[in-house]
């Protein structure tokens, strides 16, 4: 028989066949032929991905890994594609997972895995954010006061927020998270009868559970009296018995 051969996994056990002549062989009673097997074990993948972590910046968080254990046949070493795919970007964690492609010269059931996967973890963002609504006092013209300026403060960063078309006002962090901000409408004053009124408002942040440290102020609006000065007219004449006005 052909020498019996293995080379892949798939190939299986296969009979290890042989044929004999044996001189003589009428002389022997007891001639047994036994035939062996020959199979292919897979060899053994060592994939790592690595852990992972940060707090919540608006951009995904990701991780290297690596690959060992491709079979080097006649001096070529075995390819296949492989890529680490673990992504994360909202707070939470997750697997950094992986993808591994047999497109080259390596055969899948040829290999198999041993898996070391890590994590990919983000946390909550534990940078100040403030939001301020503007203080301010007016002397008393008989009109309505509002002060409609809000600063937002995040970490070093700092900036006026923007006037949209419906009336709030927006400002875009450098998460690319935005916080859009509305007046209340109470927030106005015309007399000094009006007294301190608060400079009022309401928010939303886009992603505001990625957050820990958030702040709302509000400042104070105001009217002042004006000073009226009043003068009457001097006159004089001679005396001629009625009232001098």
């Amino acid at each position: 028989a052909a020498a019996a051969t293995v080379t892949h996994v798939a190939d299986g056990e296969v009979t290890n066949a042989f044929s004999y002549t044996l001189e003589n062989a009428e002389f022997y009673s007891n001639a047994t032929k036994t035939e062996g097997k020959l199979k292919i074990t897979p060899a053994t993948l060592t994939i790592v991905t690595e852990n992972g972590s940060k707090t919540y910046d608006g951009t995904a968080l990701t991780a290297a890994g690596s690959i060992d254990g491709f079979v080097t046949v006649d001096g070529v070493t075995e390819t296949a594609t492989f890529k680490v795919t673990g992504s994360q970007t909202a707070v939470g964690n997750s697997l950094n997972s992986y993808s591994l492609v047999f497109d080259g010269t390596a055969v899948e059931s040829d290999y198999t895995r041993a898996e070391t996967i890590g994590t990919l973890v983000v946390s909550k963002d534990d940078t100040s954010l403030t939001i301020v609504s503007g203080t301010q006092n007016w002397p008393y013209d008989g009109t309505d006061h509002t002060n409609r300026e809000y600063t937002v403060t995040y970490g070093e960063d700092s900036g006026t927020a923007t006037l949209n078309e419906d009336g709030t006002y927006s400002y875009e962090l450098s998460t690319g998270d935005m916080i859009t901000i509305t007046p209340a409408a109470a927030a106005t004053v015309k007399d000094v009868t009006d007294g301190e009124v608060t400079n009022a408002f309401s928010y939303t942040l886009e992603n505001a559970e990625f957050y820990s440290d958030v702040t709302k102020t509000e400042g104070k609006l105001s009217i002042t009296a004006i000073e009226v000065t009043i003068t009457t007219g001097s006159a004089e004449k001679a005396y001629d018995g009625t009232p001098l006005t």
